[in-house]
């Protein structure tokens, strides 16, 4: 005859490891995107595809390590040798060995798509061969982390963040923007990006994975869109009381649209510059 201290004692770890479980699995379901619950915005370019891909697989293996996890432990708890007896230690022995099996498999895959992510890709077909990167030579900034410049089409940008907005350079051109940066589609943008006050994170996910803005350094990373569209990222570093305000969006137009769109924009700056020079000397004229 079953002890009634015994069975009560069960049912309760039962229970509470069937709570545990819930609320971790809970905890596991990623934040709400605008592309559903389960998964995150689709991927605009080749290393946002890859980060998708991990992300599911890394989704899948978790949810199936979590389940062996809690299968074995309520087994062990259920086991008539449970009481008094290495038992319930026995089985989840496998549980255990599976996790550290996963969480390893875990690190590599996320090992290969950082390094896949390291090294700038080519240009898609089909794109003139008339942009060229220029690289980023500034004296004042040390290399932090680089990556090759890509074969074919390409362009450079320096990304500097500062409390609270981005600046964006477009290196070889007399263009900068502030918060919106604009990119051709199916060309590949390498990015120098570091900061002018405090560590702050470049992150436009739909593109690719992070880049730090660290002061007196230059990061290098890159980004490809392989579809025209608006893409919003922030930084994901705390860097005082407003960062959360610290938004982006990245801008993909046709190559046509992205000429024409530096074309404009020269003709602006060099309008505001003249305008202000003249300001300036009738302000200096009035104080004499």
């Amino acid at each position: 005859m079953q002890n009634p201290a015994h069975t009560t004692l069960r049912r309760t770890r039962s229970t509470a490891l069937f709570t545990s479980a819930v609320a971790t699995a809970f905890a596991a379901v990623p934040q709400v995107a605008s592309a559903g619950v389960v998964a995150p915005d689709s991927g605009a370019s080749p290393t946002g595809d890859s980060i998708n891909v991990l992300y599911l697989i890394v989704a899948v293996l978790g949810v199936l390590a979590l389940l062996a996890v809690v299968a074995s432990i309520v087994s062990a708890v259920r086991s008539p040798g449970a009481e008094g007896s290495d038992a319930g230690s026995s089985s989840a022995k496998p549980a255990v060995i599976g996790s550290v099996v996963v969480a390893l498999a875990l690190a590599v895959l996320g090992g290969l798509t950082l390094s896949g992510a390291s090294t700038a890709d080519q240009s898609a077909s089909g794109t003139p061969t008339n942009l060229k990167v220029t690289p980023l030579q500034d004296p004042n900034l040390k290399v932090g982390h680089q990556v090759d410049l890509p074969k074919g089409p390409a362009i450079g940008v320096q990304v500097n963040g500062q409390q609270y907005l981005w600046r964006y350079t477009y290196l070889g051109k007399s263009v900068y923007s502030y918060h919106d940066l604009v990119i051709p589609v199916g060309v590949t943008v390498v990015l120098y990006v570091t900061s002018s006050d405090v560590e702050h994170n470049w992150w436009v996910p739909q593109l690719g994975s992070s880049i730090q803005a660290i002061p007196g350094y230059v990061n290098m990373g890159w980004i490809r869109a392989d579809k025209a569209g608006t893409y919003n990222g922030a930084s994901t570093v705390i860097s005082g009381t407003n960062y959360q305000n610290m938004t982006t969006r990245v801008v993909a137009k046709s190559i046509a649209d992205f000429d024409s769109w530096i074309e404009n924009k020269t003709t602006e700056l060099k309008d505001s510059a003249t305008d202000l020079a003249a300001q300036k000397a009738a302000a200096e004229g009035e104080a004499k």
